[in-house]
């Protein structure tokens, strides 16, 4: 097995995380992209502590298009993996964006006011997994 995959399963499961079950689909993705593994599993526990706060029957744990009364949802886990890690490739590293800095001022733009603490804390998450 991938040791990619029992760090990803055993980061979740450290956080009593229900994404420890994805963690084959976050390595899988994350080579299809060509997004550093931890990427995404980093940004779901910055977001929603690894799918514990977040918006119900959304599957959404990426915050992703989630801004005022707009809410963007998916059918599975394993499908938001899939769409955020394709969009994160197309709209961000394609783009040159590819630090967690870089990303934030994107994809959260409101935490550049606030320091950077989406980006500090992807980044915590990011070295955890290392």
């Amino acid at each position: 097995m991938d040791g990619r995959i029992k760090a990803v399963e055993g980061f979740f499961k450290n956080y009593k995380s229900v994404l420890a079950t994805e963690s084959n689909t976050f390595i899988s993705v994350a080579d299809k992209y060509k997004l550093d593994w931890r990427l995404l599993p980093a940004i779901s526990m910055q977001e929603s502590i690894g799918a514990k706060k977040m918006i119900a029957d959304s599957y959404n744990p990426f915050g992703f298009g989630i801004y005022g009364s707009k809410v963007i949802k998916f059918s599975s886990f394993a499908d938001g993996i899939e769409t955020v890690g394709r969009a994160l490739r197309e709209n961000y590293l394609n783009e040159g964006l590819h630090t967690p800095e870089q990303i934030m001022a994107k994809y959260t733009p409101p935490s550049l006011a606030k320091g950077g603490a989406w980006a500090k804390g992807v980044s915590s998450f990011m070295e955890e997994l290392r």
